[in-house]
């Protein structure tokens, strides 16, 4: 993880992906990450890096 940024009722976080990841694979466990930070989903974007680092966007309420 490089960043995380609180928001109003959600947590954005920017995330470096190691090697052998890819975006796809990470947006397969969505619904276990939401699980996992107690949050009612999470949203995965892309970041303006490029492809090995992703947005990562937990929401609370």
């Amino acid at each position: 993880m490089l960043a995380a940024t609180p928001m109003p009722g959600s947590v954005v976080l920017v995330v470096w992906l190691r090697r052998g990841l890819s975006p796809e694979l990470v947006a397969d466990y969505l619904p276990e990450i939401a699980t996992a930070c107690f949050a009612r989903r999470a949203v995965l974007g892309p970041h303006r890096f490029g492809s090995p680092v992703v947005t990562l966007e937990v929401k609370r309420g």
